[in-house]
């Protein structure tokens, strides 16, 4: 049996099971890598595919040039960040790279807990519908709106500790009905600051 002729919507769904992780974990990452290059070794037809087969990945808090290059290559449908509070800028900055913006800045529906330090911009994933954010580095302890122009599938949005008001809400994504919101650990930094809300900030949720 020519194995090449598999119909490629079967060849998504398999390579799909292959490459999904029990569970959102840093630790799956070698084992994704190495089922990877598996497959795309079988023939050119399963290359072909396997590179066009969006796939999650949950990144560690520090991660090798060769494994940040190998992220970029990949079609991604999701990125995780396992310990935001502790991630090196290294791989923050895989958000910002032209390469993995290329590859999968139109393909990426979900971005958990990923450090913002305004070197990334949302607006570059167009498709994302769930977005987790936590204020590092340098970034205004204002979540500007601005920065979600373009994000017309997203529905879910979370900031995480760091973030003290909202700015720019007149380009609040109008998909976006649910926000979760969450204070600064520190208590002499806790209150949170609502500015006037236009008429396109329409939420749902709000916690």
């Amino acid at each position: 049996h020519d194995w090449a002729c598999l119909p490629k919507d079967l060849l998504v769904a398999i390579f799909d099971h292959i490459l999904t992780a029990p569970t959102a974990h840093p630790s799956y990452l070698k084992t994704k890598a190495i089922h990877m290059a598996s497959i795309v070794q079988v023939c050119s037809a399963w290359r072909a595919v396997a590179l066009e087969t969006p796939i999650g990945v949950c990144l560690p808090a520090k991660l090798p040039l060769a494994a940040r290059n190998w992220i970029c290559t990949l079609m991604l449908r999701g990125i995780e960040f396992h310990a935001p509070e502790h991630t090196s800028p290294s791989v923050t900055a895989l958000l910002s790279d032209p390469r993995l913006i290329a590859r999968s800045g139109k393909t990426i529906m979900s971005i958990v807990d990923a450090p913002f330090d305004s070197t990334w911009q949302p607006r570059d994933f167009p498709n994302v519908q769930q977005l987790v954010v936590w204020r590092a580095g340098k970034a205004r302890s204002a979540w500007d709106a601005h920065c979600m122009v373009g994000c017309l599938q997203l529905n879910y949005l979370v900031l995480a500790a760091g973030f003290k008001t909202l700015a720019g809400l007149e380009d609040w994504p109008p998909s976006c009905k649910r926000l979760v919101w969450t204070a600064p650990s520190d208590s002499s930094m806790s209150r949170l600051s609502v500015p006037f809300l236009p008429s396109n900030f329409n939420l749902q949720c709000l916690s």
